[in-house]
């Protein structure tokens, strides 16, 4: 039974090599192989490890050989894409991880630097070194350039997506949190507000 993680040896390359004889039977029939060790998961190969192996011997008399100028030439093959197998999917995972990243900061940055009634902020703050949590819906921007908000009920507090848009407390009319327009990027930027939703998205 193979071992669930492990090394291993894997044939890259094998070719036979007609123009150069064999220094002992004089044979026009060296056969190259190209080896690579790689690491493996439940048999998916996830990365090469160490240097290549070239082995180079007679198909005719089947002696070994050292042949310098075949062995330099084939430690240049390159190692196949198959051997990076159990990696690609990490890869592609963080990839998307960044990229889905880098996609929310824009969004939120986008909405603070042009705000409109309804949005909603998850915002954060510390109460003796504790982190809290709590949510904002923007009410309207007067002329001043204040942005006045409603503190949001507990309803919002446990998933900013959950939002009961038929329920009537959602939708106070009365202000009691004001910021300045201008504050809101600077308080994404500090971390105090840590996602905008528009229109319940």
């Amino acid at each position: 039974m193979s071992p669930i993680f492990g090394k291993r040896i894997a044939l890259i390359k094998h070719v036979h090599v007609a123009d150069t004889a064999c220094p002992e039977c004089r044979a026009s029939q060296l056969q190259v192989r190209v080896m690579r060790d790689y690491h493996h998961f439940l048999s998916i190969p996830l990365y090469p490890t160490g240097k290549k192996m070239v082995t180079i011997y007679c198909a005719g008399c089947g002696s070994g050989q050292r042949v310098p100028a075949i062995r330099e030439k084939y430690l240049q093959t390159g190692t196949p894409i198959l051997l990076y197998t159990g990696v690609v999917p990490f890869f592609w995972m963080s990839a998307y991880a960044y990229l889905s990243d880098k996609a929310t900061s824009n969004r939120i940055q986008h909405y603070a630097n042009n705000p409109q009634p309804g949005d909603v902020y998850k915002m954060k703050a510390f109460s003796n070194g504790t982190p809290m949590f709590f949510f904002l819906r923007l009410l309207k921007l007067d002329e001043d350039g204040k942005a006045h908000f409603y503190l949001a009920p507990a309803i919002y507090r446990h998933h900013i997506r959950s939002i009961d848009k038929k329920d009537k407390r959602n939708y106070s009319d009365i202000p009691n949190w004001t910021y300045l327009r201008t504050d809101l990027p600077e308080k994404v930027a500090d971390g105090i507000v840590m996602d905008i939703r528009r229109n319940g998205l």
